[in-house]
């Protein structure tokens, strides 16, 4: 649902357009992405380790107590991902398109208020936004294994 980079990420779900920015390293710009194309991308082999990297950097940083939970739910994330990818691909994507509108639109917003706090290299912003970030991973989580047991 969203594009990465290794320092720094943006979201912007809602819109054709999901660019990813940094000031320090060169980056990937990808316009014109539909939501299919663009988690595609986020589950590419290539990608992962750095945006896993990435969060794991930030929490250690500006909240260490988070860290542990964090990847549980990472974890937990992958384990439903593989096993969505054992359905066929119009069961996949029946699956992927009955998230919520709602889940998906208060997780654009964490995104852009976590850019900002990085941006603004406010350390306060950053622990709250990992904070709520963590909580809407959950929410996807459980909300996909709901949708999952409903098939």
């Amino acid at each position: 649902m969203s594009i990465w980079c290794a320092l720094l990420l943006t979201v912007n779900i809602l819109t054709p357009e999901v660019n990813a920015y940094s000031e320090n390293t060169a980056l990937y710009l990808f316009a014109e992405q539909d939501e299919e194309s663009v988690e595609d991308l986020l589950q590419q082999e290539s990608m992962k380790p750095h945006i896993d990297y990435y969060f794991e950097l930030l929490i250690s940083k500006h909240r260490p107590d988070l860290l542990e939970e964090w990847l549980e739910v990472e974890r937990d994330r992958e384990a439903i991902y593989k096993k969505i990818k054992a359905y066929s691909n119009d069961e996949y994507e029946k699956i992927l398109k009955s998230i919520s509108n709602e889940w998906y639109e208060n997780h654009a917003k964490m995104h852009e208020r976590l850019l900002a706090a990085v941006k603004e290299r406010n350390n306060e912003k950053i622990k709250l936004s990992l904070g709520h970030l963590c909580s809407l991973k959950k929410t996807w989580n459980e909300e996909v294994k709901t949708i999952i047991k409903e098939l």
